[in-house]
């Protein structure tokens, strides 16, 4: 057993965790801040013709997106 490698291969191991941990914690961060912004939107789906439309009304500033599907 050589004891240098098995320390050498814990750093490592340790190292390749806080790695997943950093993109586990960016992709919670990420979707936390979607599911606020979208919780701050009202959507309404029209039909025009036919063609479907949803108007996305942003609750904070009261702004009017429209698009196409």
């Amino acid at each position: 057993m050589n004891i240098p490698n098995t320390l050498n291969d814990i750093d490592e191991e340790k190292l390749k965790v806080e790695e997943k941990n950093k993109l586990y914690e960016k992709l919670l961060n990420n979707d936390e801040s979607n599911y606020i912004s979208k919780s701050m939107q009202t959507l309404s789906v029209f039909k025009k013709n036919k063609d479907i439309y949803v108007s996305t009304i942003n609750k904070q500033n009261r702004s009017c997106y429209i698009k196409g599907l």
